[in-house]
C-alpha cells in the first residue's frame, strides 16, 4: 500500500469459485495464502483446469507449506515465484527460502531475513549441531517487547539476550538445519510426538503421506499409549475420485520414514475442521482418536 499498490481484501475464502472470479477480475500480482487455501484451489483446478497467469509472486502464512504441494502450485501459478516463509505473531517474518532454491531445497523455509539472527537450542539450553532438532530462538529489532498485561507469558517466551536489556524470542517451534545453514520446520513444541523413546515431527510424517496419490490434506497427531508412550495417528482427506487406501499410505510411509515414525492408525474423513484463519484445527480432530 505504501508503494502505491492496491490491496484486495476478500471477506471469505470458503467458496473457491468466488476467489477465482476475483483473481480474474482484478488480476492481482501477489497472492499470499494459508496452505489449506492452496490445497482447495488445487482441488478446484483439477476439474476446471484454470491457471492464474497474472500472479507473479505467491507465499504462505499461518502454517508450513509442504514440499509435495510445490509442483501443483507451479502449474496453478505458471508465472509466479514461490516464496516459502516462516514467521510468528511475536516478531512477524523470521526467514524465507529464495525462489531459485525451491527445487533444490523444497522442504526448507530458508535462512533468516537481513538483520535477524536465529539459532537452535535443546531443552537444556545448549546449541545443537546441524541435522539435530532444536527449538528456534530469534534475535532482532522486530522481536516484540512483551505481551500486554501478561508478564508471566512474556517471561516464558522472551529470554535474556547477549546484550544488556536485550531479550531473545523463544518460538517453542522445533527446527533443524542442514550443512549449509538452511532451516527446516519440524513442528510446534506441543505437537511433537514422543513415541518409543524418540521425538517425532508431525510435519515430517505429513510430508511423507503427501507423496501418496490423491491426498488433499493430512494432520498427524499423537495419542496416549501405555506401551509406546504416544501412538501416531494420521487423519486424511482425499481429492474426489481418489482410491488411495490405508495400505497405500503405510507403504509410502515405510518407503520414506524410519520405522518408529510410521503411524499406527490411518483415519479417513470427509473434511478437515478449520480455525478462523484457515489452519487445520487439530483440537477438533481429537474427537476421532
Amino acid at each position: 500500500v505504501t508503494l502505491g499498490a492496491t490491496l484486495i481484501i476478500e471477506p471469505s475464502f470458503t467458496f473457491m469459485a468466488t476467489i477465482q472470479k476475483r483473481i480474474e477480475q482484478y488480476k492481482p500480482t501477489v497472492f499470499p495464502a494459508v496452505p489449506t487455501i492452496y490445497a482447495m484451489m488445487l482441488a478446484s483446478a483439477k476439474d476446471s483446469g484454470i491457471k492464474f497467469e497474472s500472479i507473479t509472486k505467491i507465499t504462505n502464512t499461518a502454517a508450513a507449506l509442504s514440499a509435495e504441494i510445490i509442483p501443483g502450485l507451479k502449474h496453478l501459478f505458471p508465472n509466479a515465484l514461490i516464496f516459502k516463509m516462516y514467521g510468528l505473531t511475536e516478531c512477524k517474518r523470521v526467514c524465507y527460502l529464495e525462489p531459485e532454491m525451491i527445487d533444490k531445497k523444497p522442504s526448507s523455509v530458508g535462512k533468516a531475513i537481513p538483520g535477524t539472527e536465529v539459532f537452535l537450542l535443546n531443552t537444556e539450553g545448549e546449541r545443537v549441531e546441524n541435522g539435530k532438532p532444536g527449538i528456534l530462538h530469534v534475535r532482532g529489532p522486530h522481536v516484540m517487547p512483551g505481551y500486554w498485561n501478561s508478564e508471566e507469558l512474556s517471561n516464558e517466551m522472551l529470554k535474556p539476550g547477549f546484550l544488556p536489556y536485550e531479550r531473545v524470542l523463544c518460538t517453542n517451534d522445533w527446527f533443524k538445519t542442514d550443512e549449509e545453514g538452511f532451516l527446516y520446520f519440524l513442528g510446534r513444541n506441543d505437537d511433537i510426538i514422543k513415541t518409543r523413546g524418540e521425538k517425532v515431527s508431525p510435519i515430517e510424517v505429513e510430508n511423507a503421506i503427501y507423496k501418496a496419490d490423491g491426498i488433499k490434506e493430512v494432520a498427524v497427531l499423537g495419542t496416549e499409549d501405555t506401551v509406546l508412550g504416544e501412538s501416531i495417528i494420521a487423519i486424511i482427506t482425499c481429492f474426489p475420485g481418489s482410491t488411495v487406501s490405508e495400505n497405500d499410505i503405510k507403504k509410502v510411509c515405510a518407503n520414506n520414514l524410519e520405522l518408529f515414525m510410521i503411524p499406527q492408525r490411518i483415519i479417513f474423513i470427509d473434511e478437515m475442521p478449520k480455525s478462523t484463519n484457515g489452519k487445520i484445527n487439530k483440537k477438533k480432530l481429537k474427537k476421532y482418536l
